[in-house]
């Protein structure tokens, strides 16, 4: 077996040389353990780190996700029903990551910065396998790409400090997989005083947790927060999930003790299942079970114990530069067959956070308000039951726009760096899930300017795809280079660069066919929500 061999602190690994999309070789590290397996009485525990081995490990071939089971829906034998199936991939041990760079000491003893992905997957499922480091490392950057604990493994809470599972197994992952990285960052040629964390949905989220968190100072020095913000309600879980999953497993005990001893016996797969029985509905009005969650403050290593918003609005959280970022059509996500809901109902779409009773006179005026502004008074809903244009345009607003730009406006007026926004409206055959076969920028169609996907096309030199991909890169890679996403390329191609939100003006980049500042974007929606929320004193800030 031949292929490049490094040396960590938990030992020696063996590697391979790919190419990327450039042409330029690089070196990569896949499936490289960061900490023990999370199995037994570890399991939804914060994690430990890995142990020395002996001998030089492979790391030439990726493993497996983290454990997760998709839901799905196919024709039962008796016409008319359908029954559930759920598919069940990965492993529970899963605890590993990725790290593919330029080069390696002593060829180039120059070291260079560290960008770390964090996928998605709505805290349910996903996995490192198809992020692949094809795209950015046609530029002079280190890519790593980290696991993490999912669902009920990775977010199950029981407020007890005693027992070690108050909840956020999966974000503590990410925050142990950072303390590796800033460790042997050198070993790759890479600088521990330069990473930079991004993520995408779920993902990005978890890079904006890791921004409030006060466990992770020092871990990273810049932030792109795609298509999320830690305000967004399906980004928040339930504290008492735990309780919760064991009675509907069949735990008849309350002691939390047996509850997360009865847990930890069980099979994965029965808490899989469990966990996909328990109604995990993406909807404003509910809070969801399987997601961060504020832990008790007494927890030794609580990651969060403070509300997101309490952290923004007070200033004690990581000051670092951030880019945020918003698609055209996020709201499209919710059109799905897997989402049944109707996200556009008067009962559905007015936000928890403003605690109003469902069904009293101020909960029916806001909900009227919402529908007013973004259906006219028509319906949310086509004749054939999908979410219509104006339907997507409001879940798009409630579910990403507005948490993600309130969160951009909130850090810009006390943070001590800059702070980034962008719209993406190009349209193009490397939208992730859409081809370009859809009017707007879909959730996750963004991802195809980052990444090679198994359905990503040939791209000609010059065409717009070739284009639209080289800004977002170079955009990101001179990001995490500098913490300004502005360079003397970018600037031939676009004068006035990308400003940041300034004096209480909200600049967004719109990256299109063409690149353009935008000034107080979104902002008749953004007014909307500033009077709903404005109106009342505990929510004023959301």
């Amino acid at each position: 077996m031949s292929g490049p061999i490094v040396r960590i602190s938990t030992g020696l690994i063996r590697g391979a040389v790919k190419r990327a999309i450039n042409g330029n070789l690089f070196y990569s590290f896949e499936g490289i353990p960061f900490a023990e397996p999370p199995v037994g009485n570890l399991r939804f525990k914060a994690p430990i780190p890995a142990k020395q081995w002996d001998g030089v490990r492979d790391a030439q071939s990726k493993a497996l996700p983290c454990i997760y089971a998709e839901q799905q829906f196919r024709p039962a034998e008796e016409k008319g029903h359908n029954k559930q199936e759920f598919l069940i991939s990965g492993s529970e041990d899963c605890l590993y990551l990725n790290v593919f760079t330029p080069s390696l000491p002593p060829d180039n003893d120059k070291l260079k910065p560290v960008m770390v992905f964090i996928h998605g997957g709505g805290y349910i499922s996903g996995g490192t396998q198809n992020y692949g480091p094809e795209v950015f490392l046609s530029e002079d950057v280190i890519l790593v790409t980290i696991s993490y604990r999912q669902g009920a493994l990775g977010f199950l809470a029981i407020d007890d400090p005693e027992l070690g599972a108050t909840g956020n197994a999966g974000l503590k992952d990410m925050v142990l997989a950072l303390k590796w990285i800033k460790q042997n960052a050198e070993a790759f040629n890479g600088d521990p005083n330069n990473i930079t964390i991004s993520g995408e949905s779920a993902g990005g989220s978890s890079v904006h947790f890791l921004v409030l968190s006060p466990t992770t100072k020092g871990l990273f020095h810049k932030a792109i927060i795609q298509s999320s913000s830690s305000l967004c309600y399906w980004a928040n879980g339930n504290p008492q999930n735990g309780l919760a999953l064991a009675k509907y497993l069949g735990c008849t005990s309350t002691d939390k003790k047996s509850v997360l001893q009865y847990l930890q016996d069980l099979p994965v797969e029965d808490v899989l299942r469990g966990q996909a029985g328990i109604p995990d509905k993406l909807l404003p009005s509910i809070l969801r079970y399987f997601a961060p969650v504020v832990e008790n403050a007494n927890a030794k290593d609580a990651f969060l114990s403070k509300q997101p918003i309490d952290l923004m609005v007070s200033g004690n959280y990581n000051h670092v530069p951030m880019i945020f970022g918003y698609n055209t059509d996020e709201g499209a996500l919710l059109s799905l067959p897997v989402f049944r809901d109707d996200y556009t109902s008067p009962s559905n779409i007015v936000p928890r956070c403003l605690d109003l009773e469902p069904g009293s006179e101020e909960h029916s005026k806001v909900a009227e308000k919402i529908r007013e502004f973004y259906l006219k008074n028509g319906p949310g809903r086509t004749e054939d039951g999908a979410i219509s244009e104006t339907g997507k345009k409001l879940a798009g607003d409630i579910a990403f726009v507005r948490p993600i730009i309130q969160s951009a406006r909130i850090h810009a007026n006390n943070s001590k760096e800059p702070i980034y926004l962008y719209r993406l409206s190009v349209v193009t055959k490397l939208a992730h899930f859409t081809g370009g076969k859809s009017k707007g920028v879909r959730h996750g169609d963004g991802l195809g300017y980052q990444f090679l996907f198994p359905n990503t096309p040939e791209v000609s030199v010059g065409s717009i795809e070739d284009v639209s991909r080289k800004r977002v890169v170079k955009m990101f890679t001179n990001f995490a280079k500098e913490g300004n996403p502005n360079s003397k390329d970018l600037k031939e191609l676009f004068p006035n660069g990308w400003k940041p939100i300034e004096n209480g003006k909200i600049n967004a980049l719109d990256i299109g066919e063409e690149l353009s500042m935008l000034t107080d974007v979104e902002a008749e929606g953004m007014a909307l929500w500033d009077d709903i929320y404005g109106a009342h004193e505990h929510a004023k800030h959301y």
